[in-house]
């Protein structure tokens, strides 16, 4: 028997924040209509277009304290279970992976001085969808065996049987987030075939969903024996699982990372592909989100396609 619950603790969706980050990537352009005093070229000009997807990955360990997490969820079914009456199992991962897809476009600046555009630096603005899955914590106990009994085979050999049974609690988180992201990257020559870029950049954004889950799962299981207790098999006689899930309060997310990465050029001899590259990078820093309450280290790994304006 499968059950299936879901209940929403909030009673709309928060939209605003997605709606502030997206007028402010959209009204970014105007920027760019800025005319310097002495000059007829702009302040600003774009200088590239990316696109990228990234896994991050952080550690599972502390995200939400379990009680914490039932109080958030309702302390109701599955989230309201007595604990104390099961055993905490460690077996599952420490470490969560986080999927991210960005969009971002290069600003380069007018140098008064020298009349060009430094290309060596470069301020990144952009978007991006992050979502990522945590698990919270996993509890199981073992019911013992509930009956034994022997029977006689055909061949006249006494087997013996024996019914055991055991339950299992898994909880995880999920959320989604749109973020702003805004770096500014030191480069090194972009016009060789192999160039390298650093810097320092951060992210911030509010979550579009967040969600609560628990997972029962019990089953009793026959298993068979010789009178000398070689095992002659098994089979499960009965399963139960059960499923709620909970939408929670939103949360801000904010990152401050050091990005890390190799650009390569895909050609410098054909016009189509003179201008674009593909590019490796790494992000190392720290993530805080107000929802788990928590400051922990992030560490990212990305491959991406950029066009050179």
């Amino acid at each position: 028997m499968k059950k299936v619950r879901y209940r929403d603790n909030t009673a709309t969706t928060n939209y605003k924040n997605m709606k502030t980050i997206t007028l402010a990537i959209l009204t970014l352009p105007l920027l760019l209509s800025a005319q310097s005093e002495n000059t007829s070229d702009p302040k600003v000009k774009i200088s590239s277009a990316s696109i990228s997807s990234n896994v991050l990955i952080r550690r599972n360990r502390d995200y939400v304290d379990i009680n914490q997490f039932q109080k958030e969820a309702g302390n109701s079914g599955l989230f309201n279970v007595d604990l104390d009456q099961y055993e905490k199992s460690n077996y599952h991962y420490s470490f969560s992976g986080s999927n991210q897809v960005e969009l971002n476009m290069g600003l380069s600046f007018l140098n008064n001085k020298t009349g060009f555009y430094d290309p060596s630096r470069e301020l990144i603005v952009g978007i991006s969808y992050n979502s990522f899955r945590s698990n919270i914590a996993h509890y199981s106990r073992d019911a013992g065996i509930s009956a034994l009994d022997t029977f006689q085979s055909s061949s006249g050999d006494i087997i013996y049987t024996e019914t055991s049974g055991g339950e299992r609690l898994d909880y995880h988180a999920t959320s989604e987030y749109l973020l702003l992201n805004v770096s500014y990257l030191f480069k090194t020559d972009r016009n060789k075939r192999l160039s390298m870029f650093s810097g320092i950049g951060t992210e911030i954004g509010h979550s579009i969903s967040r969600t609560y889950d628990a997972s029962y799962y019990n089953r009793d299981l026959i298993s068979y024996k010789k009178s000398n207790g070689e095992s002659i098999s098994s089979e499960v006689i009965s399963y139960d699982q059960d499923f709620e899930a909970a939408s929670v309060e939103s949360s801000t997310l904010a990152r401050l990372y050091v990005p890390i990465g190799i650009n390569l050029r895909l050609s410098k001899k054909w016009a189509i592909l003179e201008s674009m590259s593909i590019f490796l990078q790494a992000k190392l820093g720290v993530q805080y989100e107000t929802g788990s309450n928590n400051l922990r280290t992030l560490s990212g790994y990305g491959l991406g396609v950029r066009y050179n304006i």
